[in-house]
């Protein structure tokens, strides 16, 4: 049995800055007024999250920069159109309400300083900030507590999609792939004593933070069972 303690889903775009001298700052923002403070030396922005749609139907995205900047949806390039000087519109969109759909919004600050806004215009005239409606995960892994120390921790899909070792206290952090969350896997242990699944989970996010409860589950070898300590 596995049980999650905190949810990596969190409201906003993931932020990236990075600088000339090829730093990177991340945070996640639930509104873009950061932008229009970039430090000193900031070379590229770039936006990402995943847009959770309100309703269903057809959508664009509206930006105001000094420059246009590139915007990436799903797997494509999404083309803008300038409406004039500093404000852009997008290619329209379709999205469905139950969906997420991944957003990269790539620009470089050091010639034509911050974005300053971005929102989503529904067809019923409707203007939102993007950031009412998107979501990011916390970070790239996920970790696990309780688990037997010094066993490799696995997590399944169609094939191995991660695995990690836990450490001396029982705690592992397991690197996900590059795949849009939510992600749906099977975590499994192996030790010395044997194989033991601990089920499977729904709704993964980067950052999620699980709980192994070990004391009535029986790791299985060779037909025999283990109970875990």
């Amino acid at each position: 049995m596995i049980r999650r303690l905190v949810y990596g889903k969190t409201k906003g775009l993931r932020l990236s800055i990075l600088t000339h001298e090829g730093a990177r700052i991340e945070r996640i923002v639930t509104n873009l007024s950061p932008l229009e403070l970039v430090p000193e030396g900031c070379h590229e922005i770039v936006l990402e999250g995943l847009i959770d749609p309100p309703i269903s139907g057809v959508y664009t995205i509206y930006i105001e920069a000094s420059r246009s900047p590139i915007i990436r949806f799903e797997d494509r390039l999404l083309p803008l159109r300038t409406i004039d000087q500093g404000r852009y519109l997008s290619a329209p969109i379709k999205m469905c309400s139950d969906a997420l759909y991944r957003i990269e919004i790539s620009y470089s600050c050091a010639e034509y300083g911050p974005i300053k806004r971005v929102d989503i215009l529904r067809e019923d005239g409707v203007v939102e900030p993007i950031t009412h409606h998107t979501y990011s995960p916390l970070s790239n892994t996920i970790t696990l507590l309780g688990l037997p120390p010094k066993s490799r921790v696995i997590a399944k899909c169609i094939g191995i999609v991660a695995s990690a070792q836990s450490d001396e206290r029982g705690i592992a952090s397991m690197t996900l792939p590059d795949a849009k969350p939510p992600l749906s896997i099977c975590i499994e242990i192996e030790n010395r004593e044997g194989t033991l699944s601990l089920g499977c989970l729904s709704d993964v996010w980067g950052g999620d933070v699980y709980q192994a409860m070990l004391s009535t589950k029986p790791f299985h070898r060779g037909g025999e069972s283990h109970r875990a300590q």
